[in-house]
């Protein structure tokens, strides 16, 4: 699979998961977004991970510690280690 499918599939899935909240009438939890943060993770994408956790803080949802080992995951992963000292620095 390319990565141009593998980002196609994330944007379906983050929509698809958030439209069937929606639908539901469920509000997205920090469980919500801490399962995204792990998709993208495995994906490799640290930029949407990174765009995602700004997203948390702008909705006022607070990180917990399965949001900070992710996000340092996803970056260290992503060898984008200068996104991993700047989560560590605002944890």
């Amino acid at each position: 699979m390319s990565i141009e499918t593998d980002s196609k599939l994330e944007k379906k899935f983050h929509r698809y998961w958030f439209r069937r909240m929606r639908e539901k009438e469920v509000q997205p939890d920090i469980q919500s977004y801490n399962i995204l943060l792990v998709v993208f993770g495995k994906a490799g994408n640290s930029t949407k991970s990174n765009d995602l956790a700004h997203q948390m803080l702008k909705s006022g949802i607070k990180f917990d510690l399965v949001t900070y080992n992710t996000l340092l995951d996803v970056c260290a992963k992503a060898h984008d280690y200068q996104g991993a000292v700047q989560w560590y620095i605002f944890f």
